[in-house]
């Protein structure tokens, strides 16, 4: 099975604890193991040729 619900919310909470709310679901899919593997995108901020900072997202 693969499929991906957009409105579904998602937060991705880090091993440091943090929790990055926002996350977009791209894709998600059952292994034959019964493990689960998604590819979302993640909000970040990354450098502008500028020298300031403009939103990106960073996939998986």
């Amino acid at each position: 099975m693969s499929d991906a619900s957009p409105s579904a919310p998602i937060t991705l909470v880090l091993p440091d604890g943090q929790a990055i709310e926002r996350v977009r679901l791209y894709k998600r899919q059952q292994l034959d193991s019964g493990l689960w593997m998604y590819r979302i995108g993640v909000p970040l901020w990354q450098t502008a040729a500028g020298g300031g900072v403009e939103p990106a997202e960073y996939g998986t």
